[in-house]
């Protein structure tokens, strides 16, 4: 049963990987600018750093940016390899 998942999720990351993994660097950048914004409104009001919040900021905006990255290489990589057969 897992080897049917790991194999669809497997076409699917090959097959759209500007879906596969865009969509989620889409959202995890959007919850790290939320986070981060938010975190700097906090701070610029209390003069206080929250770090649970700066953290997931810092966090979504790295894994979003990562993802969004990966999805760019591997679309190119798929084209030209579709494009040479």
């Amino acid at each position: 049963g897992s080897s049917v998942i790991f194999s669809t999720l497997k076409y699917v990351a090959i097959e759209r990987p500007l879906t596969f993994y865009g969509i989620p660097g889409i959202v995890f950048l959007g919850i790290g600018i939320f986070f981060s914004a938010w975190a700097l409104q906090i701070f610029s009001e209390q003069r206080v750093l929250i770090t649970n919040i700066v953290l997931i900021g810092g966090g979504g905006i790295i894994l979003g940016t990562v993802l969004m990255i990966t999805a760019t290489i591997l679309h190119s990589i798929v084209s030209v390899v579709r494009e040479k057969l």
